[in-house]
């Protein structure tokens, strides 16, 4: 039994990426690996690519869909932050790594 104290539930935060099917990309985009992020957390969670946002993943909402196409061309910086700004996690994807 909890007695007056406050329990602190874990956050998750994934940044995915995976290997595009070449069925269903574009022939510019084939190149590039699709990009998805997934929130378990309590904050509302903005996606950056190279400094510009993607997406926006709500607490406990859906999530977003990203288009390969109207991303940059690779290197990417793929950024989480939070709705203040700050900084959850990053990555650099760079061509042929995925």
């Amino acid at each position: 039994m909890r007695r007056g104290g406050l329990v602190a539930a874990p956050l998750s935060l994934a940044i995915a990426i995976a290997a595009c099917g070449t069925l269903a990309s574009p022939a510019p985009t084939a190149e590039r690996p699709s990009l998805g992020i997934s929130n378990g957390t309590t904050l509302d969670v903005s996606l950056f690519v190279n400094d510009g946002r993607v997406g926006e993943s709500p607490a406990g909402g859906a999530v977003p869909t990203i288009r390969t196409a109207d991303l940059p061309a690779l290197p990417w910086t793929v950024e989480a932050r939070s709705a203040s700004g700050r900084l959850l996690t990053s990555m650099l994807v760079e061509p042929g790594q995925v």
